[in-house]
């Protein structure tokens, strides 16, 4: 049939067969474009997400949480575009603080162990 086609109607079909051949296998300016807004939605919610977290979900969190619906999404992608926009968790250390009125347990056995000279000690043996 393409040798039926002659003069601009061959020119445009090619050009149309090669345009659908870039978006179908992924390549060229429409597919980029694609991608791009695709990128752009994730980090949207990469964005929600980590503010919901108040700043402390890093990359396996945040890849966690958008797994959980069943959404498919790579692990390094959501690192890769968390570097770019800057995005990071943070590490909460533990910070444990004694009450202002703790209450201790008393010392119902009354230990006292009084060093008796330099280098001696309580053993078990």
């Amino acid at each position: 049939m393409r040798e039926l086609i002659v003069g601009e109607t061959a020119k445009r079909e090619d050009l149309l067969a090669a345009a659908v051949v870039e978006a179908v296998e992924g390549t060229g300016a429409c597919a980029r474009r694609v991608r791009q807004r695709a990128e752009d939605e994730l980090v949207a919610d990469i964005r929600v997400l980590h503010a919901a977290s108040r700043g402390a979900h890093g990359a396996p969190l945040i890849h966690a949480a958008l797994a959980r619906p069943g959404r498919r999404v790579n692990r390094k992608k959501i690192e890769r575009l968390m570097r770019e926009h800057r995005v990071t968790g943070i590490t909460r250390r533990g910070l444990t603080r004694q009450a202002q009125r703790a209450v201790f347990a008393a010392d119902l056995v009354r230990r006292d162990f009084p060093h008796r000279a330099p280098g001696y000690g309580w053993s078990a043996t």
